[in-house]
Formats: structure tokens, C-alpha cells, sequence
């Protein structure tokens, strides 16, 4: 697995291993706290869509490693990603009215999702 993506051409702006390590580190901690915050809201103002919307944000999240690195697949993987982006800024929407907190602790996951794709489709491009 590995093999195959030290043998990529890498895009510009892609930083060392260590930190997208780091960077991603961070913002699973926010992700954590985001959610437990939002479990915190009373059950009357959740909504199913939202929950529904989570867990499709959640399985293309787990997707995308499993595309890009295990099928060596940029493409599938950036389409992915396409959907995990999406997918975010609906969640962040959709919450934004009950508990605006949330939104702000998952701007810096939209933000590095946003460089992710820049990256993966780097990636693809040049490869």
C-alpha cells in the first residue's frame, strides 16, 4: 500500500506525512467534542435527515483511505471526497441553527477536507 504511494508524483503544497498526521490528530478532536455537543441537544430538536446525513458523511469518511490507498483508486477517492465535502457542509448548515457552536468546531475538518481535495485531485492529475 505504501509502496504505491511513495511512487506518486506529489502536487505542489503537499506537506510532510508527520504533519497531515498531526493536522488530522487535531481535527478528530474537534470532531469528537462537535459531536458530543451536539448529542447534548435535546432529542426534540434533532433531526432525522441530519442523523441520516451524519452517517452518510460518516461512511465516506471511512471510504475514502480504503479507495485512495487500498483500490490505488484517486479518482474513486476524489469522488469520494466530493461527497464528503458535501455532506459536511449540509451537516454544518442543518446545525447551525440549534447549536452554531458545532459549525464553528468543524470548520477547521471543512477546511482540511477542502486541502485533502486539492491534494487527491493533485494526485490523480499527475498521475
Amino acid at each position: 500500500m505504501m509502496e504505491w504511494y511513495n511512487t506518486l508524483q506529489r502536487p505542489p503544497l503537499t506537506p510532510p506525512n508527520w504533519l497531515l498526521m498531526v493536522l488530522w490528530a487535531l481535527v478528530y478532536g474537534l470532531i469528537v467534542g462537535a459531536v458530543v455537543l451536539y448529542l447534548r441537544t435535546p432529542r426534540e430538536e434533532r433531526s432525522k435527515l441530519f442523523q441520516t446525513m451524519f452517517y452518510v458523511h460518516l461512511g465516506a469518511h471511512l471510504l475514502w483511505p480504503l479507495l485512495f490507498f487500498v483500490a490505488q483508486s484517486p479518482l474513486a477517492a476524489m469522488v469520494d471526497i466530493i461527497i464528503l465535502g458535501l455532506s459536511l457542509v449540509y451537516l454544518m448548515l442543518a446545525v447551525w441553527p440549534i447549536r452554531r457552536m458545532v459549525s464553528v468546531m468543524l470548520l477547521p475538518y471543512l477546511m482540511l477536507v477542502a486541502f485533502s481535495y486539492y491534494l487527491n485531485a493533485g494526485y490523480w492529475l499527475l498521475n
